[in-house]
């Protein structure tokens, strides 16, 4: 019985590390420094990316999730990154999920987007991903998104 108790124990603490890692909560909550990838060239196996590129804000899209334990309320705005200067595209490859609301005047920006290569169902849901195709937009089967940082980094 002695070894059930610690494997269950291993596993229910392997879990939760698990957990914390993956919502980026503490001890985990920092970020190492990003590299800088090519938008087309970004993949959810990378960890903390740094891409320069043209955001398209034609479908103004932001989620919330509540409080929690570890973190206060928090709205996402979701945009997909082109390549730079890039105003013509609709196939989206990058989609960034950010802390800072688009201005509402903008429909394009060149930017610098900082943040965690993740995949895309850590944040998108089908509900938003159908917005931007009523929008025009398709989606590339390997698409990516990058979480940025937050607001305090």
């Amino acid at each position: 019985m002695g070894k059930l108790s610690a494997f269950i124990g291993v596993l229910v603490l392997v879990v939760v590390t698990y957990f914390l890692w993956w919502n980026r909560f503490p001890p985990f909550d920092g970020h190492g420094e990003p590299v800088p990838v090519a938008v087309a060239d970004v993949v959810i196996a990378m960890e903390e990316v740094q891409v320069q590129g043209t955001a398209h804000f034609a479908t103004r899209l932001s989620r919330s999730w509540p409080k929690s334990l570890f973190r206060e309320e928090r709205t996402l705005w979701f945009f997909p990154l082109f390549a730079p200067k890039d105003i013509e595209s609709r196939q989206i490859h990058v989609m960034v999920a950010s802390d800072d609301a688009p201005d509402r005047l903008t429909s394009f920006e060149d930017m610098v987007v900082e943040g965690w290569a993740r995949p895309p169902a850590a944040r998108m849901d089908t509900e938003s991903e159908q917005a931007f195709r009523a929008a025009g937009y398709t989606f590339d089967e390997t698409y990516v998104l990058i979480e940025t940082f937050g607001p305090s980094e």
